[in-house]
Order: C-alpha cells, then sequence, then structure tokens
C-alpha cells in the first residue's frame, strides 16, 4: 500500500462516520413520550438536525478531498476553536461556496 493509498483509505473512515450519523438524525425526530402520553411524539426539526451534523467538526473530512488536507485541517481548528459551523468556517475562508459546501458534506455520507 502506497502512502497516498493510506491517506485516502484514512480519509474515507470518517466519511463513513459522517454518513452514519447523518443515517441517525431521523432517529431522533420522534420520541415516544411513553403510556401517559400513548401515540404521542415530538416531532424535531429535520433540517435543524441535518445543519447540526453539517456543522461538526469531523465533517470537515469530507471537505478535504475538495479543498485539501491542509485547508480541511485549518478549517477544523478554527471551527473548534471558535465553536462555529465547518459550513460557515469553510465559506468565510473562500474555498466553497454556502450551496456547495454542505452538498459535499451530504454526498460523503
Amino acid at each position: 500500500m502506497t502512502p497516498g493509498r493510506e491517506s485516502g483509505a484514512f480519509g474515507v473512515t470518517p466519511a463513513e462516520e459522517v454518513g452514519r450519523i447523518r443515517d441517525t438524525l431521523p432517529l431522533p425526530a420522534e420520541a415516544n413520550l411513553g403510556a401517559t402520553a400513548v401515540g404521542t411524539v415530538i416531532t424535531a426539526d429535520r433540517e435543524r438536525l441535518a445543519r447540526g451534523a453539517a456543522g461538526a467538526v469531523g465533517a470537515v473530512t469530507a471537505l478535504a478531498a475538495r479543498i485539501g488536507h491542509e485547508a480541511a485541517t485549518e478549517v477544523a481548528r478554527d471551527a473548534s476553536r471558535t465553536g462555529a459551523d465547518v459550513v460557515d468556517v469553510v465559506v468565510a475562508r473562500g474555498p466553497l461556496d454556502p450551496e456547495s459546501a454542505p452538498r459535499l458534506i451530504a454526498a460523503a455520507g
């Protein structure tokens, strides 16, 4: 295995994890409130949950192939340090526009 393949394999695993997180987003969208409220559910805002997943620092892995490893690392550091969403940081830095960043993250899932 070459170093390039090893790097690529390393990037795939976190991207798969972003997909797994995204797959679980619908699960908390409906929570059974128990026997005292049978049939009553709490409906979560699915768009807000999706934005939360896209804004997580781990989501930057999905952007590394497009913006490069060093830029992705800087985005992750900035997002972690400031508490800002990954999408907001990558858009502010200029490599991606507000439409393509979330689309790339979603495509990785």
